[in-house]
C-alpha cells in the first residue's frame, strides 16, 4: 500500500466540483479566453477561438485543468509551460524544476503509476474521481452525497 497525500487529494476534488468550468478532465492544462467583452468563454468556446488571432485574450487565470493539473497548478502554485502556438501544456514549472504534469502530480500524491493513469484518464467524470480517490484511500475520502 502506497501512502496517498488525502489532503491534498481532497482539495484538489473539492475544487474541481466547486469550479467545473475550471476543470477539463480531456486536457492536461487548457487555456482558457476571454471574449472581447472581458468575459470568460467556456472551454469549448475558447478551442474554437484559439486558431483566431484577434477574438480573444488569455483570462487572468488562463487555464481549466484535468485534476493533475488542479493538483499541480492551482493547489502548488506551478506555472503551465505553453509554447505560444499551443491551446494545451502538458508540462510544468514547479518549484524551479521542469515535469510532465502527470508525473509532478503522480509523485506529490503519492501515487502507484497504475493509480495516476486511472485517476488522470481524460475519460473520467467527477463521480469517477471522486469513487477512485475513495476506493484508493481504502474509504479516507468520501464520496459527496450530491453524487450518490
Amino acid at each position: 500500500m502506497n501512502d496517498i497525500n488525502v489532503p491534498l487529494l481532497r482539495k484538489a476534488l473539492e475544487d474541481v466540483t466547486a469550479h467545473p468550468e475550471e476543470w477539463n478532465q480531456g486536457g492536461w492544462a487548457v487555456r482558457l479566453l476571454q471574449g472581447k467583452d472581458g468575459a470568460p468563454l467556456s472551454v469549448d468556446e475558447s478551442r474554437r477561438l484559439w486558431v483566431t488571432p484577434g477574438s480573444a485574450q488569455p483570462t487572468q487565470c488562463g487555464t481549466a485543468c484535468c485534476l493533475a493539473g488542479n493538483v499541480v497548478i492551482k493547489q502548488l502554485g506551478g506555472k503551465p509551460l505553453f509554447a505560444d502556438v499551443y491551446f494545451n501544456a502538458t508540462e510544468v514549472e514547479l518549484n524551479g524544476q521542469r515535469h510532465t504534469i502527470q508525473y509532478a502530480a503522480q509523485q506529490h500524491l503519492g501515487l502507484m503509476p497504475n493509480q495516476a493513469d486511472e485517476l488522470f484518464a481524460s475519460d473520467n467524470s467527477l463521480y469517477r474521481l471522486w469513487e477512485l480517490a475513495n476506493q484508493f484511500t481504502d474509504g479516507e475520502i468520501e464520496i459527496p452525497v450530491q453524487f450518490g
